[in-house]
């Protein structure tokens, strides 16, 4: 019998949509004038120098030249949201309302405000409104997607994709979603085959194929994710990222000359691609040449000092060779560089628990959490106070999380273990019945059920068991709790 430990999630929270409306998409909607651009322009370099007073001038002088929506709009509203200022938020909408009330983007805009006033009916009035006047666009059905998720009704989750999908059935974006929707529930067959779709109705679009790379990859399926990756490569021959795709399969494979060859010649052909350089660390680690990645993933920094994967694994390198106090300077240089942003806690609880200072990365992890919600951020603040000898306020606080955020798979997966562990069976089996609703194609979910189930000496644990099996057979967790002789008949 095997009970899985620690669920995948692709969770999200609703509270950090505000933050993507700087790159909302516009589609075939009227663009913004050649001087709007230019402040536009202007007020990003702003935000990137940190001076959000001046991108918020610029922002606005921008949408004072134009009574149509354009992207100054969206990044306005996220700069008001981002600073607190409610008030400014509401007028800007207001103003949007009555210059534009037939343009979506306007009652997207309202819904996203009335998020940020945790008004989640009116938000989501706002979002279906928008639809009403474009069924497909996306930026308002990902949010409704988010909002049923939290709420657990994932069935509408995924009419909301099939609905665009019967107006416009090459909608990318809409079969990139149902995708990841589809593969989060645990249908990682239908995750597959939507985007094999995608991936043929749109041959040189590189998502597909590289979400493709990853499933297969995480099916053991090295030759379907090696045909994906040239697929990429073949139809993008001139891509950073093609390369970049094969580069990963040939690592991911155990070709490790090889991946280093393909990034070798990736950094020489594209010098300046932050990716190519983070993939050459990674290269460059897994041939036992921890000196040479840590140069790259710096070098990766450098272009962009916002890649998260490059500042992990340079965290963790660090870790590696207990260059703590090195560690513990980076990742309070990045809290500064972006005060708000939940990354670099998030490394200094990691840095200290590596030290074993339990309570002080407990400390870290919560005020991450008090920034923004992440799932394995919650799991590991559970993780430390249990180890600092607090348990029971580990899973006092747990508790917690999983009722703000029922969808939090990773969290309500360990709430679910810890309950078993210290035999309350019955407890552990809700919160899997829980996630169960939410995701009810999800092998592991049921194979932990059908596991709790067996404890409490349950008939319906053989049933579950089974259905884990059909559900994902090649899975050795699910497989080992199926073929339990005595399982069913309450042995334990």
């Amino acid at each position: 019998m095997s009970l899985h430990q620690g669920l995948d999630s692709r969770g999200s929270r609703l509270g950090e949509l505000h933050v993507q409306l700087a790159v909302l998409r516009l589609g075939t909607l009227p663009a913004a004038p050649h001087q709007l651009a230019l402040l536009s322009r202007d007020a990003i370099l702003g935000a990137r120098a940190g001076d959000l007073d001046r991108a918020i001038e610029k922002l606005e002088n921008a949408t004072s030249l134009s009574k149509a929506i354009t992207e100054s709009d969206g990044m306005l509203l996220a700069a008001y949201l981002y600073r607190k200022d409610a008030d400014k938020a509401l007028a800007l909408v207001k103003e949007l309302e009555a210059d534009a009330p037939k343009d979506p983007r306007t009652h997207y805009f309202r819904g996203v405000d009335m998020l940020d006033l945790d008004k989640q009916e009116d938000a989501k009035k706002a979002f279906e409104k928008a639809l009403g006047l474009m069924p497909t666009f996306i930026p308002a059905v990902e949010t409704l997607v988010r909002m049923d998720l939290e709420a657990g009704a994932s069935a509408s989750a995924r009419a909301r994709y099939e609905a665009v999908l019967a107006v416009h059935k090459s909608n990318l974006e809409a079969l990139l979603g149902l995708a990841s929707l589809l593969g989060r529930t645990g249908d990682t067959t239908g995750a597959a085959a939507t985007l094999e779709r995608a991936a043929s109705l749109h041959p040189s679009a590189l998502e597909p194929r590289a979400r493709l790379v990853d499933l297969y990859l995480r099916q053991g399926d090295k030759d379907k994710a090696r045909a994906s990756a040239q697929a990429a490569w073949t139809a993008n021959p001139n891509h950073p990222a093609a390369m970049e795709m094969v580069g990963a399969v040939q690592l991911a494979t155990g070709e490790v000359n090889t991946a280093l060859n393909t990034f070798s010649s990736l950094v020489r052909t594209f010098p300046k691609s932050e990716k190519g350089h983070y993939a050459m660390g990674q290269a460059q680690l897994a041939a036992g040449r921890p000196k040479e990645a840590e140069a790259s993933f710096r070098r990766a920094l450098e272009l962009d000092a916002k890649l998260l994967p490059a500042q992990l694994k340079l965290v963790g390198l660090l870790m590696e060779q207990k260059r703590y106090d090195e560690a513990l300077r980076f990742v309070r240089k990045l809290q500064k560089e972006d005060p708000k942003g939940p990354s670099g806690l998030t490394f200094e609880g990691e840095v200290l628990a590596a030290q074993d200072k339990w309570r002080e990365a407990a400390a870290a992890f919560r005020s991450a959490l008090s920034l923004q919600f992440v799932d394995k951020v919650a799991v590991r603040l559970y993780q430390v106070q249990t180890r600092a000898g607090e348990s029971e306020a580990a899973i006092s606080e747990l508790k917690r999380t999983v009722e703000k955020h029922p969808a939090a798979m990773e969290s309500r997966t360990a709430l679910a273990d810890a309950l078993l562990a210290r035999g309350d069976f019955q407890a552990a089996a809700r919160e899997y019945e829980g996630l169960r609703e939410i995701f009810p194609r999800h092998a592991l979910i049921a194979n932990n059920l059908a596991w709790a189930y067996w404890r409490m000496k349950d008939a319906r644990a053989k049933q579950l068991a089974e259905e884990a099996y059909k559900l994902d057979p090649k899975n050795p967790v699910v497989a080992d709790t199926f073929v339990v002789p005595e399982f069913g008949s309450g042995g334990v």
